[in-house]
C-alpha cells in the first residue's frame, strides 16, 4: 500500500463502502471460507474414503487456512522491526539539520530525501502535510498513529510532540531520543539473546512430549492387539474380557499433541515479545509438526494380521488346520473375507469369511511334499499377507 496516498485510517485495511477491514482480517477470511470449499471438494471427490488422501486432504485444508495470515503477520511483523531500527538515523539526522540553521519544514524536506528503506514513505507523508501548511502538532500526532505496532516508536514521538510544544530544545530532544531508541535496541538484543535460550527450551519440551506420545501409542499397541488375539483365540482369558478402546487412544494422542502445539506456540509468543499474536509465527511449527506427526505416525490404521498352521507334519490325506485372527487398531473384523493360498504338489485358492476377528479352513493334501500358506487381507487398497508352511509325507 502507498502510504503518500493514505492516511493512518486506511494503512492496511480496506475499504468495503463505509467498512474498513485490515489486511489480516481480510486474508484470515478469505483463507478459511477457500479452506471450507477446498474440503467440501475434497469430501464431494471422496477424498475422506482412505486414509492417504484424507491425510493429504486435511494438511492442504490446514494450510489454505492458516499459512496465508502466518505469512502476513511474519511479513509485517519483519517491516515493523525494520522501521524502528531505521528510526533512531531519521531523528540524528533530523537533528542534525536543525542544527545547521534550518527550520523544521526545510529539515524534514531534507530528510524526506534520504533512503530509510520502509521508514521513507510515513516521512515523506509527514513532509506532504507541513508542506501543505498543516500544523506541526497536528501533523505529527496524525504521523505517529502509523506506528500503532511500534510501541516504542509511539512513546518516542510523544516526547518529541511534547518538547515542541513546551518549546524546548528540538536538536538536543532528537537527538537524546535518538541515544535511547538505540540503547533500547541493544537492550532487546541482550534480551532476546537469553528469550531465545527459554524458546529453545520449550521447543524441546514439546518435541519431547510428542516423541513420549508416539512412543506411548507404539508400545501400548501390540500389547492391546495381543490381548485381542489371545481373547479371539482362546476365549477365556480373564485379563482380556474388558480391552483398552485403541482407537479412543489414538484420537485423545492425536488431540493432546495437536493441542500442545497451540499452547506452546503462543506461550513462546508471550516469552518471546509479551504478545501473544506473536506466537502465530511459532503456531506455523508447532500445529504443522503436531499435525504431520498425528497423521504419519499415531492416526493411521494398524492391522494385524495372525496365521496358524497345524499340524507342520502331516500324513497324505490328513486334515491340515489353517486359522488366524485379523484386527484393525485392535477391533476384530468382521463379516469381510481373506484369501488363503496354499502353493505347493496341489496348489489352491479360497476366499473364506472372517467372523469375528476369527477366520478357519480345512485342508486335506492329494500329494505329498512342502506347502506354503498364505493368507492375504486387503483393505483399503492395502494388501497384507502372512506365510506359514507344512510338510505331507
Amino acid at each position: 500500500m502507498d502510504v503518500i496516498k493514505v492516511g493512518p485510517e486506511e494503512y492496511r485495511k480496506v475499504r468495503f463502502g463505509k467498512l474498513m477491514v485490515s489486511h489480516g482480517l481480510l486474508i484470515a477470511l478469505l483463507s478459511i471460507i477457500s479452506a471450507l470449499l477446498i474440503l467440501f471438494i475434497g469430501i464431494v471427490w471422496n477424498l475422506h474414503k482412505t486414509y492417504e488422501t484424507l491425510a493429504l486432504l486435511i494438511i492442504i485444508t490446514f494450510s489454505i487456512a492458516f499459512l496465508p495470515i502466518l505469512f502476513y503477520k511474519v511479513y509485517t511483523q519483519n517491516l515493523d522491526k525494520n522501521i524502528e531500527e531505521r528510526y533512531p538515523s531519521f531523528l540524528r539526522d533530523l537533528a542534525e539539520a536543525l542544527a545547521s540553521g534550518m527550520t523544521l519544514v526545510q529539515a524534514l524536506k531534507h530528510v524526506s530525501q534520504v533512503d530509510y528503506g520502509p521508514l521513507s514513505p510515513f516521512i515523506k507523508k509527514l513532509y506532504t502535510w507541513l508542506s501543505w501548511g498543516v500544523d506541526f502538532s497536528k501533523a505529527f500526532e496524525k504521523y505517529n498513529k502509523f506506528f500503532k505496532n511500534n510501541p516504542t516508536i509511539v512513546r518516542a514521538n510523544y516526547i518529541i510532540l511534547e518538547a515542541y510544544k513546551e518549546g524546548g530544545n528540538m536538536e538536543k530532544v532528537l537527538e537524546t531520543v535518538a541515544n535511547d531508541l538505540e540503547s533500547i535496541k541493544e537492550l532487546d538484543k541482550l534480551k532476546k539473546s537469553y528469550i531465545s535460550q527459554q524458546v529453545m527450551v520449550l521447543y524441546v519440551i514439546f518435541f519431547i512430549f510428542v516423541g513420549l506420545i508416539v512412543m506411548l501409542k507404539y508400545v501400548l499397541q501390540p500389547m492391546i492387539t495381543q490381548q485381542v488375539m489371545l481373547k479371539g483365540t482362546q476365549g477365556v482369558f480373564g485379563m482380556a474380557s474388558q480391552t483398552l478402546d485403541l482407537k479412543s487412544f489414538k484420537i485423545i494422542s492425536a488431540l493432546a499433541i495437536i493441542i500442545e502445539g497451540v499452547i506452546i506456540a503462543f506461550v513462546i509468543g508471550v516469552v518471546e515479545t509479551g504478545k501473544i499474536s506473536s506466537g502465530l509465527k511459532h503456531l506455523a511449527i508447532t500445529l504443522t509438526s503436531a499435525l504431520v506427526i498425528a497423521l504419519l505416525f499415531i492416526l493411521p490404521e494398524q492391522v494385524s494380521l495372525s496365521l496358524f498352521v497345524y499340524p507342520k507334519q502331516a500324513y497324505l490325506s490328513q486334515e491340515i488346520q489353517v486359522e488366524g485372527m485379523v484386527a484393525v487398531d485392535a477391533v476384530p473384523i468382521n463379516n469381510e473375507n481373506i484369501h488363503i493360498n496354499i502353493i505347493g504338489p496341489a496348489s489352491i485358492t479360497e476366499s473364506i469369511p472372517i467372523k469375528n476377528g476369527k477366520f478357519v479352513y480345512k485342508y486335506t493334501p492329494t500329494a505329498r511334499g512342502e506347502y506354503r500358506v498364505q493368507a492375504v487381507y486387503t483393505r483399503n487398497g492395502k494388501r497384507y499377507a502372512k506365510e506359514d508352511r507344512f510338510v505331507v509325507s
